[in-house]
């Protein structure tokens, strides 16, 4: 497995805050069977949540670390709840 780390930022009142289990449904919905997602988990805190997207290897190929990013950038494109958090940093 490779793990792939993200924090998404909001810029709005210092005492947001979304519940992590949610997060996590919210990027499960936006994956896809081809991105190869085995685990996701989240922190939340005031104005930022952490996020690890565990994608699974195979034999032939690593996983696409964009792939991860994708569920991200889909999570942030579709979910209202997300509205106005962008994604501040992807690493691995």
């Amino acid at each position: 497995m490779r793990l792939t780390l993200f924090t998404l930022t909001s810029p709005g009142h210092p005492h947001s805050r979304l519940s992590a289990p949610v997060i996590v449904d919210v990027l499960w919905a936006a994956a896809a069977p081809g991105d190869r997602i085995e685990h996701i988990s989240a922190r939340s805190a005031p104005r930022h949540i952490d996020i690890g997207i565990y994608t699974r290897r195979t034999p032939q190929q690593d996983p696409d670390p964009p792939a991860a990013e994708g569920v991200v950038r889909r999570a942030l494109a579709s979910a209202p709840l997300l509205r106005g958090w962008t994604l501040s940093t992807g690493q691995e």
